[in-house]
């Protein structure tokens, strides 16, 4: 077995459980929801929040289970990797909502009283541009590899 068949499966492993520890958390959210003072507007970014992260990690299984495979460079993989980059947006404005006039904690951007930016904003809008730009790279690949296989 390729070293990088490994580190695959173990990344697939890894998924896995994460997957599993997402779906704990989403129903932890829905539970949680009778204890305490309810904020809605929180509860709300939670659950948003908890189920793109769990979209993001799943689809980068199904990347990772194509790289197991020995064959990554497919148009799934593209789309994969594009629905990871949305649901890193979509984070990306759960966290945005979640800040809206919070004026605690460590702010990179406060605008008071309107709303600031964590740094948790910042590395989900990061990653999700990378995400984005890797379908482009995977798109480029896949032309590569079509105009390669045409070639005697």
């Amino acid at each position: 077995m390729r070293s990088g068949s490994k580190i695959a499966l173990n990344l697939k492993r890894l998924l896995n459980f994460l997957l599993f520890i997402l779906a704990i958390i989403l129903l932890a959210h829905f539970i949680g929801v009778s204890e305490g003072v309810f904020n809605f507007r929180e509860f709300l970014s939670r659950v948003i929040g908890t189920v793109a992260m769990f979209l993001a990690f799943f689809y980068l299984r199904k990347i990772t289970l194509t790289v197991i495979g020995g064959d990554p460079f497919k148009d799934k993989n593209i789309n994969y990797f594009r629905m990871i980059g949305y649901a890193l947006l979509v984070i990306t404005g759960a966290e945005f909502l979640s800040s809206f006039r919070e004026t605690s904690g460590m702010r990179i951007i406060s605008i008071q009283p309107y709303f600031s930016f964590s740094h948790r904003f910042f590395i989900f809008l990061a990653l999700a541009l990378m995400a984005f730009v890797m379908a482009e790279i995977f798109k480029q690949a896949l032309e590569i590899k079509k105009d390669n296989q045409l070639t005697i």
